[in-house]
């Protein structure tokens, strides 16, 4: 499989991206601290059935950090941007953990942009969390409500630092500081409300240990948007692209065509 790396400028923010295959495209969203090299394995096994874009979001991989802390809104913009700047036709969205905090986002924003929607162990569903993750979200939300001006907003980024680093956050303290705004809005924001929302032909893949987004949330989900369908990926946690790539491809192409064999 020939995978073309490549690079464009969307909205002054030089971004890279990767495309293999041929036939309906699928721009896929990948994760917190991952890149696009983190779905080149999924991308293989799909490159017969499909155009498979990997994008890497601003902030991640080798594209550029956004110029400030987005929130998911800000990111659905970029994204429904960048599928114009590409001329990417009627795609299949695809968004793991983060990545699908995004893809939920412009699902429900209904633009006619993509066709169809899948999920993978997707963050921003707040059903079952850890005690770590609530202290987070807590964190989060309460002091963006209370410092809220440019003067103790500073005072507000310490403290949230100080709590984030004492909880050993990984997720925020190995990003750059920019990148920490953009953890801190997409935490505090619960989508789980807006899931119904969701009217397109929805895939959801799920990794059966997944301890960061647990299946709790998944089941959830798939109750929430009708005729969607969820796939359980057996002994497999919150990355089965990287564990069970081939059985995450087949589940996709399944999904869409049949039986992955014709």
């Amino acid at each position: 499989m020939n995978i073309q790396d490549l690079s464009a400028t969307v909205r002054g923010i030089k971004i890279n991206y990767k495309i293999a295959g041929i036939g309906q495209p699928i721009l896929i969203l990948h994760g917190w601290r991952h890149s696009s090299e983190h779905w080149e394995q999924v991308a293989h096994f799909l490159a017969s059935k499909f155009q498979v874009i990997l994008l890497d979001l601003p902030g991640f991989g080798k594209s550029q950090d956004p110029n400030f802390g987005w929130t998911i809104s800000d990111y659905k913009d970029f994204v429904l941007e960048t599928i114009k700047e590409l001329d990417i036709k009627g795609c299949i969205l695809l968004g793991h953990s983060f990545g699908g905090r995004i893809a939920i986002k412009i699902a429900v924003a209904n633009t006619g942009d993509i066709s169809k929607l899948i999920l993978c162990d997707s963050a921003g569903v707040n059903l079952e969390i850890s005690a770590k993750k609530k202290i987070v979200i807590a964190v989060s939300k309460f002091f963006s409500t209370i410092f809220n001006n440019k003067i103790t907003g500073g005072f507000y980024k310490f403290i949230q630092g100080l709590v984030y680093k004492i909880l050993k956050s990984d997720d925020y303290n190995l990003v750059s500081p920019v990148m920490r705004e953009v953890f801190a809005n997409a935490t505090k924001e619960d989508l789980y409300p807006i899931i119904p929302d969701i009217k397109i032909p929805t895939l959801i893949i799920w990794g059966e240990l997944d301890k960061a987004t647990p299946l709790k949330n998944a089941l959830a989900i798939n109750q929430k948007i009708n005729g969607s369908k969820l796939e359980i990926i057996k002994g497999i946690g919150h990355s089965p692209q990287l564990k069970a790539p081939q059985q995450v491809a087949d589940l996709i192409i399944n999904f869409f065509y049949g039986s992955s064999n014709n």
